[in-house]
This record gives structure tokens, C-alpha cells and sequence, in this order.
């Protein structure tokens, strides 16, 4: 086995770095990617909601990157009286996406991507979200939304919002 000189690994490490970001970008399942950049801290947090493109969805919250701090809350309203309500997080991330500028204040992430499980108008559902914190005014911040009943239906949502501003909460 050769050992490649200091140098060498440098490069290499920031080559692989730049492919994994290549691979988040570019891979259908950009959700599993982003997954593998994740970090923890502790008393990271984002915060906010707002209309998503159109307006037909709305949506509310505060999440911790640590699902087992909290508090934990996620409200997504749409359509004539749907609304989702989280219970309980079970997964969730921060990352930091070299293409986004939150700041200010500065956090150290400025993407949240999560899952739980709630109620839909009462009845079990899931949800898995990835929220993104552009920097002010908030109409560059993105939200992907899945919520998922119990008999398997889906509603999706995603896009910039419209009017609101999601808020990464650094250390």
C-alpha cells in the first residue's frame, strides 16, 4: 500500500468534499446525501414559517437540530382545513450549504431537514421536511414539505416563500 504524500491528501479531502456536494446536488435522493454532511451541536435551533410559493400552504415552527431537545413544534396548514400538527420529531439535521448566507445573526447552519410524526385533522400522519434559511428578507428561504397519512395518501408542497422567513438559531 502506498501512503500519499500531505499534500496529496489535502487535495484528495477537498476533492472528495466537492463531490460530496456534487452528489448532494445532482442525486435524486439528495435527501440521503444531505444526511451524511450532518453535524450535531447542541442549542442549535431554526425557527419561522410563512406561505409557501403560491401562498396555498402555510407553515409554522421551531426545531431543534437535537431532536431531543425542545421545544418541538411544526404546524403546516393547506387546502380547505388541513392541517398537520407534529407530535413527536424523530430525525433531524442541521447542515451547512457553502451556496447559502443566513447571516445575520450567524448560526453555522442553514439547512434543517427532519421528520416526525403528528396528527392530520386529528388522525396519525408523518411529515419529512427540509427547511432552508437564505438570509433576509426571507423570500430566498426554501421549504420542501411531505406529510403522509395513515391509509398512505401524500400531500406535497415546495418552493420559496412567498411571505414568511425561516431563521437559523446558532449555539
Amino acid at each position: 500500500m502506498r501512503v500519499l504524500p500531505r499534500r496529496s491528501r489535502t487535495v484528495l479531502t477537498i476533492s472528495f468534499a466537492a463531490a460530496c456536494a456534487a452528489v448532494t446536488v445532482l442525486s435524486p435522493d439528495w435527501r440521503s446525501a444531505l444526511r451524511a454532511q450532518t453535524y450535531y451541536r447542541s442549542n442549535l435551533r431554526m425557527t419561522g414559517g410563512g406561505s409557501i410559493g403560491d401562498g396555498k400552504a402555510k407553515h409554522g415552527f421551531e426545531l431543534h437540530c437535537d431532536p431531543r431537545q425542545g421545544p418541538n413544534n411544526l404546524e403546516i396548514n393547506w387546502g380547505k382545513g388541513k392541517t398537520f400538527h407534529l407530535d413527536t420529531l424523530t430525525r433531524a439535521s442541521c447542515t451547512d450549504d457553502p451556496t447559502l448566507v443566513p447571516n445575520p445573526p450567524r448560526a453555522g447552519f442553514d439547512t434543517y431537514d427532519g421528520a416526525g410524526t403528528g396528527r392530520l385533522n386529528g388522525k396519525q400522519a408523518t411529515a419529512e421536511w427540509t427547511f432552508t434559511d437564505a438570509g433576509e428578507p426571507g423570500t430566498h428561504d426554501f421549504a420542501d414539505i411531505v406529510v403522509t397519512d395513515s391509509s398512505g395518501s401524500t400531500f406535497s408542497v415546495s418552493g420559496f416563500l412567498s411571505r414568511g422567513n425561516h431563521q437559523a438559531h446558532g449555539e
